[in-house]
């Protein structure tokens, strides 16, 4: 059988286990946009599965972001003072 067959044959089933349809993956932001004990008290907080978590590693370097705020700047030609 062609290599793609034989590898959509594995993928497919594990994908069914590790993703989420369209309304399981909203369902964080849906809480966040209606929960009124949340209501004023979200600026600068992650979520992730309906609870606040830490966020990775990755996204806490300060480096890295204003890299890629540097690099944004430079492919869409504009300056963005914040």
């Amino acid at each position: 059988p062609p290599p793609a067959l034989v590898a959509g044959a594995v993928l497919l089933p594990l994908a069914m286990y590790t993703t989420r349809d369209p309304a399981q993956g909203a369902q964080t932001q849906v809480r966040c946009s209606v929960d009124p004990e949340l209501k004023g008290k979200l600026g600068g907080r992650y979520f992730r599965d309906c609870h606040e978590a830490a966020p990775s590693p990755a996204a806490q370097d300060a480096a890295a972001a204003l890299k890629l705020w540097e690099i944004s700047e430079e492919l869409t030609g504009r300056k963005f003072n914040v």
